[in-house]
């Protein structure tokens, strides 16, 4: 893709966040875009969903490995409000 002329790589953004997910932890329709932010030296940043307390219940793309997932925790029962899942 050809961003155009006056596109300027310089005025890229060091970190974008996004606070959008899927409830899915393993679905991948998203990966490759972070790859390419990551390639480009882009730390993304992506809430990590409002499906806990259960296991794998962090969403896409926050559960990438190319991710950095942000979710607030609280402990109900003993139990987390959002967990990890393996991707």
């Amino acid at each position: 893709m050809d961003p155009g002329p006056s596109c300027d790589p310089a005025n890229a953004p060091d970190v974008v966040n996004n606070s959008w997910s899927a409830n899915s932890g393993g679905l991948d329709v998203f990966r490759d875009d972070v790859q390419a932010l990551r390639a480009a030296g882009i730390f993304a940043a992506f809430a990590a969903g409002n499906s806990g307390p259960y296991g794998s219940s962090v969403g896409a793309p926050a559960s990438y490995p190319e991710s950095f997932s942000v979710g607030a925790v609280t402990r109900r029962h003993g139990r987390f409000l959002l967990r990890p899942g393996t991707f």
